[in-house]
C-alpha cells in the first residue's frame, strides 16, 4: 500500500520555486555566457531554482530551445574546500566519456561578474527524482529494479580508470579514509555550534583505528537516491559530485549503505521483502558479488565512520544557517541531524569495537575519556606474577595497566568484572612515586 505522506515529502524537496532573493541570477548577465558555450540555446525565458541541495544553489534555466541546469557556490563566507563545483565540473565532463551515467557538461565559469560566484552548466535531465528511499510511488517490481541499477551504477563508477579519463590528479592516491577523518575533524571544528561529546569521541578514535585496506578508485562521496535522477527504473544521471575525489569504494558504497542504519522503516526485513527492498546483507552482497571484493572484515568501522562524515556535513549546514547562508530552507532541519548521526556513529563503536578504557593521572586522580566496552581476558594474573615484583603484583590485583614512558616500560595487565574504574589504592599509589617518569593508567 502506498504511504500518501511519504510521497508528499518527493513533492516538498523536488521540483523548482522562485528563486530566493539572495540568491537572484541577472538572466541579462548570463545570456552573453549562455551564446559563447551553448550557441543552440537561445534566449534565457526563465530562471527558477531547485527545492534541493543546501550546499550549492542550483537553477533550472529555461531558453527558447534547451533546457539546462546551472549549479553554483553560494555567496558569502564559506569554508576551505567546501562548494567545490570546479570539482563537480571536471568530473561529470570526465565521466560522460564512459559508461557512468551522468548529464553532458557545457562548460565552467570562474568569472564573478556573470553570477555572483563560480559555476557551471549542464544538461536539464527530464526524469524521476525520488527522496525517500522506499519510493513509496512505484511498484514492487520497479523498486527491486531500481535498486539494483543504483548498485549497479555505483560498481561501474569503482570500476573506471581514473587514470584513463584524465583524473590521475583528481585527488591523492591512498590513506583516503584518514584524510577524510582529518578533513571533516576539520570542518566540523569550522562549523562548531555546540559542544557534542560523541564529535568530540569519534574525532579521536577514529584515526587511530583506521582498516589496512586500502586501495584507490573514483568515489562519488555521497551516493543516495535523491542524487540521482531515473528514467524507466534506470539510472538516467548521477548528481551532485561536489564531494567527489579518489579514494576507497568501500568507504564509498558503505556510505550509501547507511540508509539501512538511519531509517527505521529499513530495520523490519519482513516489510523490506514484501516491499521488493533488499535488506543490508542481501544488498551488500549484489555489490560484492558484482565486484568480488569481500565486506565483512571492516564493514561496521566504514558505518562509523560514514554516520561521523554526514555529521560533520551537517554540522557544515548548521554553520550556513548560522551565517545566513544555507541555500535551502530546509537547511537547519537537516542540519539538526549532526546529534542523532554522531551518538548513531559512537554507539556501533562501542557496540563492535573492544578497547581501553584509559585515564591519565593527575596527581592521582583519573578524568576518563573514553566509556568502558565489555572485554574479555586478555592475559591471567597467574602468569605475570611469576615475573613482578610484589608491589607490582599488588598494582595488577588492583585491576589496572599501567604504562611507564621510560627504557624499561612494563605493561601490567589484569582483568576484573567490574565496569567502573575503582579508587586507587594505596599500593598503586607506591608504585606511581616509585616510578621515574609520569605513567598512563588504562583501565580493564
Amino acid at each position: 500500500m502506498t504511504d500518501a505522506s511519504k510521497v508528499l515529502d518527493d513533492a516538498k524537496y523536488s521540483g523548482t520555486k522562485e528563486v530566493d532573493e539572495s540568491l537572484q541570477i541577472d538572466a541579462a548577465k548570463l545570456q552573453p555566457w549562455i551564446d559563447a558555450y551553448i550557441p543552440n540555446a537561445g534566449k534565457i525565458t526563465a530562471i527558477e531554482q531547485f527545492k534541493g541541495g543546501q550546499s550549492n544553489p542550483t537553477y533550472k534555466i529555461i531558453t527558447d530551445k534547451k533546457n539546462l541546469v546551472l549549479r553554483r557556490k553560494p555567496p558569502g563566507k564559506l569554508l576551505p574546500s567546501a562548494h567545490a563545483v570546479d570539482r563537480e565540473y571536471k568530473v561529470i565532463t570526465a565521466l560522460y566519456e564512459t559508461d557512468v551515467a551522468v548529464p553532458k557538461t557545457y562548460g565552467l565559469c570562474e568569472d564573478q561578474d556573470v553570477a555572483g560566484t563560480t559555476f557551471f552548466v549542464m544538461d536539464f535531465l527530464d526524469g524521476d527524482l525520488f527522496w525517500d528511499p522506499m519510493i513509496p510511488s512505484v511498484s514492487k517490481e520497479d523498486r527491486i529494479q531500481i535498486y539494483k541499477n543504483k548498485n549497479d551504477t555505483l560498481v561501474k563508477l569503482h570500476s573506471v580508470d581514473y587514470k584513463k579519463i584524465g583524473l590521475e590528479d583528481y585527488g591523492k592516491p591512498g590513506n583516503y579514509v584518514a584524510r577524510q577523518v582529518a578533513r571533516w575533524s576539520k570542518q566540523y571544528r569550522a562549523s562548531e555550534t555546540d559542544n557534542i561529546e560523541a564529535m568530540n569521541n569519534l574525532i579521536e578514535w577514529l584515526p587511530q583505528n583506521i582498516p589496512d585496506d586500502d586501495e584507490t578508485t573514483i568515489v562519488h562521496g555521497d551516493y543516495r537516491l535523491d542524487n540521482m535522477i531515473l528514467k524507466d527504473n534506470k539510472v538516467m544521471g548521477v548528481l551532485d559530485w561536489e564531494l567527489s575525489t579518489l579514494g576507497h569504494p568501500i568507504a564509498d558504497f558503505s556510505y550509501h549503505c547507511l540508509t539501512w542504519r538511519t531509517q527505521e522503516a529499513y530495520y523490519d526485513h519482513a516489510k523490506l521483502k514484501e516491499l521488493g527492498v533488499p535488506n543490508e546483507q542481501e544488498y551488500r552482497d549484489m555489490y560484492s558479488e558484482s565486484t568480488g571484493k569481500d565486506l565483512s572484515a571492516n564493514w561496521e568501522f566504514y558505518m562509523a565512520f560514514n554516520m561521523f562524515k554526514i555529521a560533520a556535513i551537517c554540522q557544515g549546514i548548521l554553520g550556513r544557517v548560522r551565517d545566513g547562508t544555507a541555500a535551502s530552507k530546509h537547511a537547519e532541519e537537516r542540519g539538526m541531524t549532526v546529534y542523532p548521526l554522531s551518538e548513531a556513529a559512537w554507539d556501533t563503536i562501542k557496540s563492535n569495537f573492544k578497547f581501553f578504557y584509559r585515564s591519565s593521572f593527575n596527581g592521582f586522580d583519573t578524568k576518563s575519556y573514553l566509556e568502558i566496552s565489555s572485554l574479555s581476558k586478555i592475559i591471567s594474573s597467574s602468569s605475570i606474577c611469576k615475573t613482578m615484583s610484589m608491589s607490582k603484583v599488588l598494582a595488577l590485583n588492583f585491576g589496572a595497566l599501567l604504562f611507564l614512558p621510560d627504557e624499561s616500560s612494563i605493561f601490567l595487565r589484569l582483568i576484573f568484572n567490574s565496569s567502573k574504574p575503582r579508587e586507587l589504592s594505596p599500593a598503586i599509589t607506591r608504585f606511581i612515586k616509585s616510578s621515574p617518569s609520569k605513567p598512563t593508567a588504562l583501565f580493564l
